[in-house]
């Protein structure tokens, strides 16, 4: 594995390895789009395209090498000269503090998001971010898609750091548990989240004059028939892919239909814990995929041998490879703002609060 001057080892780079897909082990991911030395021309190509802003993540490996104390001055130059380069073309600089990215010696030291612990070392990470940035960046997402972090890294152990456990994971793995990782890991980023926005409101927005929030990926939900059944388990599933997190941050707790079907799985936020999300955005990032219909389909183990998948009851008939067809332009901004569309109405929430990011694997409906 290449190290970047003096990053740290973290569990998306032996993720990466692990899923290489290759028998020759000269291929891996560790030049890739080579962003470390090419930025500058990067930024070229983005002011030449005419893009107005950049949402770029920051490393936690690479600016605090060892998850916590000494930061690494080669780390902080290179950020530095990114946004600089950035602001240079007038460029406006969107950070994200947290991208799968976790230091691995967090990780085997105490299970990294599986431990409240890691509300702490997150809080004091994202406090270096701010201090060493902020004077240039005004955007801030604490965590891109934590809904998607529990779902592929401890449920189906296809992304880091790559746990779960029979029968649920698409993986071979080692270790986890997919019946009660998933809540415990979204319970702590969330008050992670919520620890890093007090943090920077209590210390730098004043004379920052930023704005913080989180980033969720949201699809598309729909009934796959008209029958009452179904309808019902569409909407489960949007309370457990979206309220899973949503809910928490607008209403400070989880949604009903997910207490209801985890029992004791599903961790509770104390009093103060629930002030402290309501209200912990002042934008919500949205990454939009794709849209799935949902059916239908109880399950009747006992809360403890289901994974959140089967606590939802409610089955994906059109996965991503399905719906990946040829749409009109018109039709995919119709879907998204189908999406938008049901969060403001679920929450209560101007539309003009979000930030929309269409990520790449939405350009095959184009």
């Amino acid at each position: 594995m290449v190290e970047i001057e003096r990053s740290g080892p973290c569990g998306l780079c032996l993720i990466a390895y692990k899923f290489r897909n290759t028998g020759d082990d000269s291929v891996n991911g560790d030049v890739a789009a080579d962003g470390y030395h090419k930025y500058k021309e990067d930024i070229k190509l983005m002011k030449e395209t005419g893009l107005d802003s950049y949402r770029f993540s920051i490393s936690w490996s690479r600016l605090i090498p060892k998850g916590r104390g000494e930061i690494n001055p080669k780390g902080v130059g290179y950020y530095n000269n990114l946004i600089n380069e950035l602001l240079d073309h007038g460029i406006q600089p969107h950070a994200t503090i947290f991208q799968y990215d976790l230091p691995q010696i967090l990780e085997d030291e105490y299970g990294g998001w599986l431990s409240p612990q890691i509300i702490g070392d997150f809080t004091a990470y994202a406090d270096v971010c701010f201090r060493e940035f902020g004077d240039r960046v005004t955007n801030w997402t604490t965590l891109n898609e934590p809904n998607a972090l529990v779902s592929v890294g401890y449920d189906a152990g296809i992304g880091p750091p790559g746990r779960c456990s029979k029968p649920f994971g698409f993986a071979d793995c080692s270790c986890g548990d997919s019946v009660n990782e998933p809540y415990v890991v979204a319970h702590n980023c969330l008050l992670a989240h919520t620890s890093a926005v007090s943090l920077y409101r209590r210390k730098y927005q004043t004379k920052q004059h930023g704005l913080i929030g989180m980033n969720i990926c949201i699809n598309n939900i729909v009934p796959y028939t008209n029958s009452t059944e179904d309808i019902a388990a569409a909407k489960r599933a949007q309370a457990f892919y979206t309220g899973w997190f949503l809910d928490p941050l607008y209403y400070g707790d989880y949604p009903l239909v997910m207490k209801e079907n985890t029992g004791s799985k599903l961790p509770k936020f104390s009093q103060s814990q629930s002030k402290q999300l309501i209200n912990s955005m002042d934008f919500l990032g949205i990454n939009y995929y794709t849209f799935l219909y949902v059916k239908d389909d109880p399950h009747h183990a006992p809360s403890n041998k289901r994974n959140f998948r089967a606590d939802m009851a409610a089955k994906s008939i059109c996965e991503f490879h399905m719906c990946c067809i040829s749409v009109t332009q018109s039709l995919l901004f119709s879907r998204v703002y189908s999406c938008l569309d049901k969060i403001q109405k679920n929450f209560s929430t101007n539309i003009l609060d979000f930030v929309l990011v269409t990520l790449i694997c939405t350009l095959c409906h184009v």
